[in-house]
């Protein structure tokens, strides 16, 4: 037995959580992981370990920081061990801090998660024919099997090109479902709920309480836990994310600055002040910076860096 078994116990754990994060489907070795988690209790307690020194960070100013970086802070003495509590070695934090990195953008990715990073859009083949394109920072669990065709949006923004088949395909998300048959529907999750264009064809909405309501092929809605709380035709530039482009229709900055932060590295905030001024204009997604710029440009706000990491858009 090795002198310190934890080490060797975090060694075998980073090497699991390096093969979760790979983003690589590969169903055997999902079950090899499962297996081993069940072998022996504390398999299973420092995944959770993990989980939680991870989403501390998650919350910490630290999230959307580059991943080379993150390491370099949080390997200095006094920081690790005010992560560590004298639990996880240098191994662990390693492993952790480059989770972290990419759990600042989409979460937590479970086997079979499906996921984006920071500024990365990317399209994915489903079981059923259908395709899931994925915006930026953003994750989806698909369902498949046993009578379920669906996918479950956790986080961000996705554009289902769904193919036809007589059992409805099912977008769940955490204030109802989305049912719809064909075609395109863009979903996408917002500060307030959720948000769902029914781009090409109809869908319904079934609220938290079961309460279906329709929605219009060409139209949009915004729900909650609550229901539907907004609705209105669509524009025709709600789409143009798959472009790299963001088009703002009267969006207050707020809305703007949120639409952003899948693509921007670094704290991005909006000082309430400011927060509800309109914005109309075509923005570049892979170039935040310069659509920080222009927001200043065309607005009376200015930039406030505390690094080149932590922004502020706060009255000019």
């Amino acid at each position: 037995m090795s002198a310190n078994p934890d080490q060797a116990l975090i060694r075998e754990a980073a090497h699991w959580l390096a093969f979760l994060q790979s983003g690589e489907p590969d169903p055997a070795r999902e079950q090899a992981f499962l297996a081993w988690q069940a072998q022996d209790p504390r398999h299973a307690q420092v995944i959770a370990e993990f989980q939680q020194h991870v989403l501390a960070l998650r919350q910490s100013p630290l999230k959307d920081v580059p991943q080379d970086q993150l390491l370099k802070t949080l390997n200095a003495p006094s920081s690790r061990r005010r992560f560590l509590h004298g639990s996880l070695a240098v191994a662990g934090l390693a492993l952790g801090a480059g989770v972290a990195s990419r759990l600042a953008t989409s979460g937590w990715a479970w086997p079979g998660d499906l996921y984006t990073g920071i500024a990365e859009r990317r399209s994915f083949a489903l079981p059923d024919g259908s395709t899931a394109l994925l915006n930026a920072s953003s994750r989806i669990t698909p369902q498949f099997g046993r009578g379920q065709r669906g996918v479950v949006l956790q986080r961000g923004e996705l554009l289902l090109d769904i193919h036809p088949q007589p059992r409805a395909f099912e977008v769940l998300t955490g204030a109802g479902t989305i049912v719809a048959r064909q075609q395109r529907v863009l979903v996408r999750q917002e500060l307030a709920g959720w948000w769902v264009l029914a781009q090409q064809s109809p869908v319904q909405l079934i609220d938290a309480k079961g309460l279906a309501q329709p929605l219009k092929a060409g139209h949009w809605a915004r729900f909650n836990a609550q229901g539907l709380y907004d609705s209105g035709q669509a524009g025709g530039g709600e789409g143009d994310w798959v472009r790299g482009l963001l088009n703002a229709n009267d969006l207050t900055l707020a809305q703007v600055v949120e639409a952003l932060r899948p693509y921007h590295r670094g704290v991005l905030r909006v000082a309430p002040p400011v927060e509800h001024l309109r914005v109309s204009g075509i923005f570049p997604l892979d170039d935040s910076q310069h659509a920080l710029r222009m927001l200043t440009g065309i607005l009376p706000v200015r930039l406030s860096r505390i690094t080149d990491f932590w922004i502020t858009l706060e009255p000019a």
